[in-house]
């Protein structure tokens, strides 16, 4: 069972409404990534230039908030890494 959050950090339901939306959209990018890797899988080509776009404007986000709010992100960012090491992965295979 993992440990309880740290008390200081308040969890993401009771965060500002700008770091909710924010994380909505972290989680949005990793399920699109998921997507893209899992066509990516069965053999099917898949266009990049939306995920790009998708990563700007979440880049953009991420740039306007305080700089307190990395550890309420944090763990949907790592989440969001790790999906798309595992897209890079696929695509790379042959």
């Amino acid at each position: 069972m993992a440990p309880p959050p740290c008390p200081a950090v308040p969890p993401p339901a009771q965060a500002a409404p700008e770091i909710q939306a924010v994380l909505a959209a972290i989680q949005s990018l990793e399920a699109t990534m998921a997507v893209a890797r899992a066509l990516v899988t069965s053999g099917r080509a898949v266009e990049l230039e939306g995920l790009e776009a998708e990563a700007a404007r979440l880049a953009a986000a991420l740039a306007c908030l305080e700089p307190g709010s990395a550890p309420l992100l944090r763990p949907a960012l790592d989440d969001c890494l790790r999906e798309l090491e595992r897209l890079d992965l696929a695509l790379r295979l042959p």
